[in-house]
């Protein structure tokens, strides 16, 4: 019942100091003032994101119906053009790679821990998959290693008559 009269007490201590107390009710007016500002223009921004988002994937759709226009136009003409098969190896290849990106990372990051989640929440034997699909994927983007790697490393750790070693071994 007296903690809050502490804490109560010990900021006044802390903002009512002497010697450092204006600097520090200048740093906390300054910080507070910063914090207003983020939040009465966070609609703004959140506007602007969503439009650029939105402005953005309008482009890549246009994108897309122009290159597949193109190559309808240039099948009819004879020509050779990159098929729908292509253009999705080309989104997937990055995927492939031995190393991804920070940003690859932080996606596959996220699906990891939703799908972990989602399938320790929902339980039974399709929870318990998606628990070792969101997993692996979790491996995967904490190693940034190809998953045969990170499990041959783990089958040479626990050894061939499948026990943990124990430091000092």
């Amino acid at each position: 019942m007296a903690l809050p009269y502490l804490l109560l007490g010990a900021a006044a201590m802390y903002l009512l100091d002497p010697q450092s107390g204006r600097k520090r009710r200048e740093a906390l007016g300054g910080q507070v003032s910063t914090a207003r500002n983020l939040i009465q223009n966070a609609p703004t921004a959140l506007i602007e994101a969503r439009e650029a988002v939105v402005t953005d994937a309008k482009e890549r759709a246009h994108d897309i119906l122009d290159g597949t226009r193109q190559a309808l136009k240039a099948r009819r003409l004879g020509e050779n053009t990159p098929t729908l098969a292509d253009a999705i190896d080309s989104v997937i290849e990055p995927w492939r790679r031995r190393e991804w990106s920070p940003a690859q990372r932080a996606l596959a990051g996220a699906f990891g821990a939703a799908a972990a989640a989602y399938g320790y929440l929902r339980g039974g034997i399709r929870g318990m998959a998606w628990c070792a699909v969101g997993g692996a994927v979790m491996a995967r983007v904490t190693a940034n290693d190809d998953i045969a790697k990170i499990a041959e490393a783990a089958r040479k750790r626990i050894g061939a008559n499948g026990a943990t070693p124990v430091a000092g071994d």
